[in-house]
């Protein structure tokens, strides 16, 4: 099959199992073949795994989860809040190994519990800090961030008493974000609530331009802001004797780790994989390190790569695929360029009508005098509505 050709097509779901699988896609308009077969009864032997005391400690778990209010409530440098931090002290997340004490972080504080949590600022793409590069450019940034944007950061949250996460991420995800690869709507959402008070600020014009630029140009200038929420909301949930709820997934770049609520703070640990993805001209997957992040803490809370069916489709960010070799299954042809706009490139009948490119909101006002066509819009989302897969409902998020 040719690269996006399963995409071009209206796809046939073979549905195999419970009658409930089958019935899903079809309430969606999916087209299903059933094949007549059910899993076994439950083995005698899987009965007696069957915990109470482990059932009830999750659900325990699980409403601490829910109950937990992570709210923005400052931006301070990490040696002022972070316990324990001290200069030349560098810390990471996930499975221990020996953000520098002047790096400014979010500060975020569980309103229920009492508990913070912390992260350091979103640099963006390209060339940055996170992504191992080192240059005259990425210094002068990361000093930016220290004397300028946390300071005129933590005013802003301060003078505006906070900013709900909680409620901001369940708004974000109904606007199509999942809040781990696509921050577009979070993050957008987040500058609303903090511009007024950074355009307030006793700063030079320059410097205030600086700051909203950056912001607006970052895309996931949200993430980690978010990552301090999930990590705030999961910490709540840790800590219940017999609950196997995990409550940390994260990668160092040498191991992948996890955390289980009624197991304390040890970690369990297995080494991190490579990742398989595209990689700029002239490198591959031999100057490849491990999976390295924190950004699991998303999963971990059950937003992510958890709520992706309910989200819109992010654009890829513009990779050059030029050095890869002709013919690479899913990549296209040397001298292409991937499209930072993929859904206006393989869309399927049903794609268009549930997520129609610009170009297309342009051709209707053209055969309509000028005017969008509203009535078709309006006819149109009832149905998009109950075809639309459910997001997941937020008491905290996850």
């Amino acid at each position: 099959m040719e690269p996006g050709g399963l995409l071009d097509r209206e796809p046939v779901i073979t549905a195999v199992g419970p009658e409930s699988f089958a019935a899903a896609m079809a309430e969606q308009g999916a087209r299903v073949t059933r094949v007549g077969w059910e899993p076994p009864p439950v083995d005698a032997h899987l009965e007696r795994l069957w915990r109470d005391d482990v059932d009830a400690a999750n659900r325990g778990a699980i409403e601490r989860l829910l109950a937990a209010h992570p709210v923005l409530v400052d931006v301070q440098p990490a040696i002022e809040v972070v316990p324990g931090m001290r200069r030349g002290l560098v810390l990471h997340a996930g499975p221990p190994i020996e953000s520098t004490a002047s790096m400014p972080v979010f500060v975020v504080e569980n309103r229920t519990d009492g508990n913070r949590a912390y992260s350091t600022l979103n640099e963006g793409l390209g060339k940055v800090l996170r992504y191992g590069a080192f240059a005259a450019e990425v210094i002068e940034r990361l000093r930016w961030f220290r004397d300028v944007l946390g300071l005129a950061l933590g005013a802003a949250v301060r003078e505006t008493g906070g900013v709900d996460a909680r409620a901001l991420i369940g708004q974000a995800l109904q606007m199509g974000d999942e809040c781990h690869n696509r921050n577009r709507a979070a993050s957008a959402l987040v500058i609303k609530a903090l511009a007024p008070a950074l355009a307030g600020q006793d700063l030079p014009a320059a410097e205030r331009h600086r700051i909203l630029a950056f912001a607006g140009g970052n895309e996931h200038f949200f993430l980690n802001l978010g990552m301090a929420a999930c990590k705030a909301a999961c910490d709540a949930a840790h800590g219940v004797p017999r609950s196997s709820l995990v409550t940390a997934m994260a990668r160092n770049g040498t191991d992948f780790g996890i955390r289980v609520s009624g197991l304390g703070e040890r970690w369990f640990t297995a080494a991190a994989g490579t990742p398989v993805g595209l990689y700029f001209s002239g490198f591959g997957a031999e100057h490849a390190n491990p999976d390295i992040g924190d950004s699991a803490i998303t999963e971990t809370a059950g937003i992510g790569g958890f709520a992706m069916a309910g989200a819109r489709r992010a654009p890829l960010h513009g990779a050059d695929v030029r050095d890869h070799p002709r013919g690479e299954p899913g990549l296209p042809d040397p001298g292409a360029r991937v499209s930072r706009h993929p859904h206006r490139d393989r869309r399927t009948p049903r794609d268009a009508d549930r997520h129609p490119a610009p170009d297309q909101y342009r051709d209707r006002a053209s055969r309509s005098g000028g005017r969008p066509d509203r009535r078709r819009s309006r006819e149109a989302a009832p149905r998009l509505l109950r075809r639309r897969a459910p997001r997941p409902r937020l008491g905290a998020p996850g």
